[in-house]
């Protein structure tokens, strides 16, 4: 718990605006200030290709290739 509030207070401190987290971290988020919170999007994922979609816009790229 402690961890995922460093790890937002630092993306709060050095300006990044979206936060991709596992999950089951969502229960753990009611620890984190909520000034912290207010300034991000945080976006809770349950796969890694949802990751992909999040991360890289338009998905994932080589899904287009069926014997990828």
């Amino acid at each position: 718990m402690e961890a995922l509030c460093n790890l937002i207070h630092v993306a709060h401190q050095y300006g990044i605006r979206r936060v991709i987290l596992p999950e089951e971290n969502s229960k753990n988020l009611v620890e984190v200030p909520l000034a912290f919170l207010d300034s991000l999007e945080i976006i809770l994922v349950k796969q890694m290709e949802e990751i992909l979609q999040e991360a890289l816009h338009g998905g994932c790229p080589w899904r287009q290739y069926q014997n990828f």
